[in-house]
């Protein structure tokens, strides 16, 4: 059968483990002038033979098994999973087990086995055969491991993944799936990194990015707001500052700045500034822990901008704006602030001079 897919394999050997005999003593006194014997056989018959390789017994035949995992997916409603096999038409008593695991250490939760698959598709002489089994209550970090089972080969395939990646793309992220009856993910890529191109005046589309930006935050699990007219802040006589957009997640507060164009000097030093405001409003009465941002909707040159002792304002520019819209099926707060989070500083290595230098 001429098939380019990967299949597991199965090995039959016959005839002792010769190995060890190439390495007995009368042997190598045989072929001097070589390191071992399997030196002597890659020179002398042109063939790449070497211990590890295992080419030790008399007959290795090694066959592929048309069996392996081609999906597995947890339906939250009904608490069920479905997973299929490809295998072929002719290789009968497949069966899958499913084991559900729990926390950091995998503490299984209870084994399950189907041993009657049902056909669904049928691809010549490859059909995928699969059956549904329920599952019991697990939390989005707990890992289900799945694998096919022979009672001639033993396992043949396995495949572990988090009870998040199993789960249908609504489940994961609903606010996205919602939106992409309006909007798809390309379009709101576009609306993010080419806001200058769209079709509006300057005032509507500097209004729309910030809009899009919301859409985003909200996305990823932030409560944006967008502040429009009202983002002018009043803290005392003569002390002002303004801000496009705050977001808040738990004790986190987004304040992030929105620029069509390349941010300028005074953008951070008036977010910086805000920040330093809000902080002494809010400090007394909670434990906040307020992040400055900057998204522009241009190229920038840096991607974090050091205002005061080495702590500063993420940048977040069209590239990494794209890379964001690529990972919104998973985006949530803890992983878009480990995006924006500050580089870490490496220090250069010292240098020493060269023999040939002076």
């Amino acid at each position: 059968m001429n098939d380019p897919a990967s299949w597991p394999t199965g090995d039959f050997a016959a005839g002792e483990d010769t190995s060890a005999l190439l390495n007995a003593d009368q042997v190598v006194r045989t072929v001097p002038g070589y390191q071992s014997p399997y030196q002597a056989i890659a020179a002398l018959c042109e063939a790449d033979t070497w211990p590890r390789m295992g080419h030790g017994y008399s007959v290795l035949l090694r066959l592929p098994i048309f069996a392996a995992l081609a999906e597995v997916r947890l339906q939250p409603v009904g608490q069920t999973l479905h997973a299929s096999v490809r295998q072929h038409k002719n290789l009968k008593h497949v069966a899958l087990h499913i084991l559900p695991t729990s926390g950091t250490a995998r503490i299984p939760t209870g084994r399950t086995t189907i041993t009657h698959l049902t056909r669904e598709t049928t691809n010549g002489a490859i059909q995928i055969r699969g059956g549904t089994v329920r599952v019991p209550s697990l939390c989005e970090d707990d890992f289900i491991e799945t694998s096919i089972w022979h009672p001639a080969f033993g396992e043949l395939d396995r495949r572990t993944a988090s009870v998040r990646e199993l789960l249908p793309p609504a489940a994961r992220n609903l606010l996205l799936e919602a939106l992409k009856h309006f909007c798809s993910v390309a379009q709101l890529e576009e609306m993010l990194t080419k806001p200058n191109d769209q079709s509006d005046g300057k005032a509507d589309q500097s209004t729309a990015f910030e809009r899009h930006v919301a859409w985003l935050l909200s996305l990823a699990g932030f409560s944006p707001i967008v502040l429009g007219m009202s983002e002018h802040m009043k803290a005392g006589r003569g002390q002002r500052a303004t801000i496009d957009i705050i977001a808040t997640s738990g004790k986190v507060l987004l304040l992030v700045a929105c620029t069509n164009g390349a941010p300028k000097n005074e953008d951070f030093s008036t977010l910086w500034h805000l920040r330093a405001l809000l902080t002494d409003k809010l400090a007394d009465q909670t434990n906040v822990n307020l992040i400055p941002v900057i998204i522009t909707g241009s190229t920038a040159t840096e991607r974090y901008h050091a205002v005061e002792g080495g702590i500063g304002i993420p940048i977040i520019d069209t590239g990494e704006l794209r890379e964001i819209t690529a990972t919104l099926l998973d985006l949530n707060p803890s992983s878009f602030l480990q995006r924006i989070s500050a580089p870490v500083q490496h220090q250069a290595p010292p240098s020493f001079p060269s023999d040939n230098e002076p």
